[in-house]
């Protein structure tokens, strides 16, 4: 018997009409649509097979969950891609609602003043934009809900199918077209499923998939962007909604998610402060970390070689943080290497200090082989069994274990700097700056 759905949500594009059909086509980019939306987007309404009323499709899928049992090849426990991501699920919301919040924080100062103005005018913009910000929130929440269903549905010894009427009944009374659209989304990947009659290995992608969305989503936040307020002061009598539109805008933007074991964001913003233009408005981007890596010189040429300009962080042993800055590409190979700078930094996080080259009074002039500095610039050396910033002023053995800090073209304090001048490396890690 064909069952009647009834949804009350409004389209957002047709705020007079509900949601009526669904677009079971698994990778369509809009699952949604009122009649309106189809009379544009599919003319004519009925040409378009994957095109589906509400009541249709679940009927297919009552006929579906009837006629299909388990998939076949379930195993014991998801594969590790889908694991790491579901277990960062916390860490994940947590981070994107603190972001939403501080930008939301930011909306509201503005939104504030221009309260004053028109109150009734500025309710109705307010709310579109925070709607707006916290749909990123919900969608991301809604992601992983629905990756943990399909994760249990899939891979644990419960019941596949669910029940018919507890669909019907979620539908009828999901008040949130996000969390419709997540709904539909999950009952769209069992139908596809079952048409396609696809293997685990389908079904695992469909799920890596989304790993992938997550991933995507988690690093991608609205960001809002201030106005010019006496502009809009002086004209928004006018035409208020005209320009709140034009001059107060969300725009995307990828956040920098902090890995680092050394760092923390208070010592990154440090660190771009003490680099000049172009660097001091880069976006870091971890290459190396040797407690993830490998604590191995090797290693470490492995993941920064040739990759453009980079900052080394080091932590000691004596609980100091200092770190190195290159504006050029590291190289290795066989022989010995050397690339000299005339920007190269050395600083201490520690005490917030930096040091920078300075070769007057150093007269006499290393004849090591490897180390050449030309006029005011500074090496960096890598030999077999070492890395060596300056004139040895930081020597870092290849093992990363231990490292020496012996100040001559550098004017560092070793009780800065390191701690000790032979000290233990606890944790290294290298930066890409992205001008």
């Amino acid at each position: 018997m064909e069952r009647h759905i009834n949804i009350n949500i409004k389209c957002p594009q047709h705020p007079t009409e509900n949601i009526e059909h669904v677009h079971i086509a698994a990778e369509a980019e809009k699952d949604l649509f009122c009649k309106s939306c189809l009379t544009s987007i599919f003319p004519p309404i009925d040409s378009n097979p994957n095109v589906k009323k509400i009541d249709e499709f679940i009927s297919i899928l009552d006929k579906y969950y009837k006629e299909n049992d388990k998939p076949s090849g379930i195993t014991s426990s998801p594969p590790a891609r889908i694991a790491d991501t579901l277990s960062s699920k916390e860490e994940a919301l947590k981070t994107m609602l603190d972001l939403i919040e501080r930008e939301k924080d930011k909306i509201n100062s503005d939104f504030n003043k221009i309260q004053e103005i028109v109150n009734k005018v500025i309710e109705n913009e307010r709310t579109q934009r925070i709607q707006k910000l916290d749909n990123i929130f919900n969608a991301l929440k809604a992601s992983f809900t629905l990756l943990e269903s399909k994760s249990e549905q899939y891979y644990s010894n419960k019941k596949h199918q669910p029940n018919i009427d507890e669909i019907v009944n979620s539908i009828e009374t999901t008040q949130e077209l996000l969390s419709l659209s997540s709904l539909i989304k999950g009952l769209k990947i069992d139908l596809n499923i079952g048409l396609t009659k696809t293997n685990r290995k389908t079904r695992e992608n469909h799920l890596e998939n989304l790993c992938l969305k997550i991933e995507k989503q988690r690093s991608q936040v609205l960001i809002y962007n201030q106005f010019n307020f006496e502009k809009l002061k002086s004209e928004i009598e006018t035409n208020l909604t005209k320009l709140i539109s034009e001059h107060i805008k969300l725009k995307e933007s990828t956040i920098f998610i902090n890995t680092s074991k050394i760092l923390n964001n208070e010592d990154f913003d440090w660190i771009k402060s003490t680099l000049e233009n172009p660097y001091s408005g880069s976006k870091f981007e971890l290459l190396y970390q040797g407690s993830r890596d490998g604590m191995h010189m090797s290693k470490y040429h492995e993941k920064v070689d040739n990759k453009g300009p980079t900052i080394t962080i080091i932590k000691t042993d004596q609980s100091k943080v200092f770190g190195f800055f290159l504006d050029k590409s590291w190289t290795s190979g066989k022989s010995n290497k050397v690339i000299n700078s005339d920007r190269t930094l050395i600083f201490s996080v520690t005490n917030r200090k930096q040091y920078k080259y300075d070769n007057e009074g150093d007269d006499d002039s290393s004849e090591e082989e490897g180390y050449h500095p030309e006029g005011n610039e500074s090496a960096f050396s890598f030999f077999n069994d070492s890395i060596q910033i300056g004139d040895s002023d930081i020597i870092l053995n290849h093992d990363f274990k231990q490292g020496q800090a012996h100040p001559s073209s550098f004017d560092f304090a070793v009780e800065e700097l390191s701690g000790i001048e032979e000290f233990q490396i606890q944790e290294i890690e290298s930066y890409l700056l992205r001008v």
